[in-house]
């Protein structure tokens, strides 16, 4: 009988195969033939069989494991300790200041710089509409050359 793994615990030895008809069926480390211990999602074959508890899978054969995705790393290398790690963020009066490295406190970036060159663009802009508009286009300009 063909079935698939609902779940094994490695630790614990044992789990449950859902067969090709919809019954769950127990099964436990001694059951599986074979090196490898099956992962939940695994295709098996199995040999059914009826016990005081229910069905009971026995003589248990991986046919196909499944693929594991890949988790994505987002984290960044400190330039300081190497360490990978995910910035924490230093906020000033709640505006943001900089991010740090969490293990060495190095500073990784510093969004003070940016937040000051909007704020006197966007007072240029209030103050002289046109010529503030003039300034962004050839900072913008400017920065894609």
């Amino acid at each position: 009988m063909k079935g698939k793994v609902k779940w094994f615990s490695p630790e614990k030895g044992y789990g449950f195969i859902t067969s090709e008809l919809g019954d769950d069926h127990y099964f436990n480390v001694q059951d599986i033939i074979g090196a490898d211990l099956p992962d939940n999602g695994d295709q098996v074959d199995f040999e059914s069989a009826k016990s005081a508890k229910g069905f009971r899978a026995k003589n248990t054969k991986i046919i196909s494991k499944t693929l594991k995705e890949e988790r994505r790393d987002d984290r960044i290398e400190c330039t300081r300790c190497s360490r990978k790690i995910v910035p924490r963020i230093i906020t000033d009066r709640g505006n943001l200041d900089h991010s740090v490295c969490p293990y060495c406190g190095a500073w990784i970036e510093d969004f003070s710089i940016l937040r000051n060159l909007i704020s006197g663009i966007f007072k240029l802009a209030v103050k002289y509409p046109i010529p503030a508009l003039v300034i962004v286009v050839i900072g913008l300009v400017a920065g894609n050359s």
